[in-house]
């Protein structure tokens, strides 16, 4: 299909991902991170999956599995951690301001620029 963005998944690497930011959120809590491609991809290798990425930053959470913080949660809400990559959902991608939408055509004359000022 024409115009169709095939969006990024758990297992899309570094290497593969389309954007220069990769940015990360939780579900369940306020932290976040927007964290630049080439850095990512210096620090972990460019065949890094965007998975790893995601396991990597939500370690020390409280309710990670991998986490050595982990508490024992009996009766949680939540019961896991809520990392992802906001980019997978799709949406605007973050190289851009959300404003950027082309030029527009004023069909109205009446709106009129003021007069230029000489220098001097």
């Amino acid at each position: 299909m024409a115009g169709k963005r095939n969006f990024p998944n758990l297992e899309t690497t570094l290497l593969d991902w389309p954007w220069v930011l990769v940015r990360l959120r939780c579900h369940y809590c306020d932290k976040s991170r927007d964290a630049r491609l080439a850095f990512l991809a210096r620090k972990f290798g460019d065949l890094t999956t965007i998975g790893e990425i995601i396991s990597i930053w939500r370690t020390p959470c409280a309710f990670s599995p991998e986490g050595e913080n982990r508490k024992p949660q009996k009766y949680s809400v939540t019961g896991k951690c809520g990392a992802y990559a906001i980019d997978m959902e799709g949406g605007p991608p973050p190289n851009l301001p959300p404003k950027v939408g082309g030029l527009r055509i004023v069909a109205d004359n009446s709106v009129r620029m003021p007069p230029r000022r000489k220098a001097g």
